[in-house]
């Protein structure tokens, strides 16, 4: 396999037919990613295009970051429930009585103390979007 220069990117020559566009959207960054046979001419140009809208709406949420110290064993415990009880619920598996199943996950997430978490989340929030 090897790079050619492509719009002051890099291209790949010499791969298969097999398309590996989603790589580009999950590692790294768009607007700077290899460009591959899933690309098309003006892929760049069209996200800049996007971004750079100015009826863009920007999220009151943008660079909220949530501090999960104060409730570490909370998240400890829940993320032990939530592994103990996943798969089953996911996959369907349990057939008609999934209902009481999930019951149990949710009444093992309360004692676990998601709501601590929840209300914690909350509380950061509600300070950020006061600053």
């Amino acid at each position: 396999m090897s790079f050619t220069a492509h719009s002051g990117r890099s291209k790949g020559t010499g791969l298969s037919d097999n398309s590996y566009s989603a790589w580009k959207w999950i590692i790294g960054n768009t607007k700077y990613a290899w460009l591959n046979q899933g690309c098309v001419d003006g892929d760049i140009e069209l996200v800049a295009e996007i971004n750079e809208n100015p009826d863009n709406i920007v999220s009151d949420m943008m660079g909220f970051r949530v501090d999960l110290e104060p409730v570490s064993t909370e998240v400890s415990q829940c993320a032990a429930v939530v592994t103990e009880y996943r798969d089953a619920l996911i996959w369907g598996s349990l057939g008609a009585d999934w209902e009481a199943y999930y019951d149990e996950f949710m009444t093992k997430l309360e004692a676990a103390g998601v709501q601590k978490i929840l209300d914690e989340v909350q509380s950061q929030y509600d300070e950020f979007l006061n600053q």
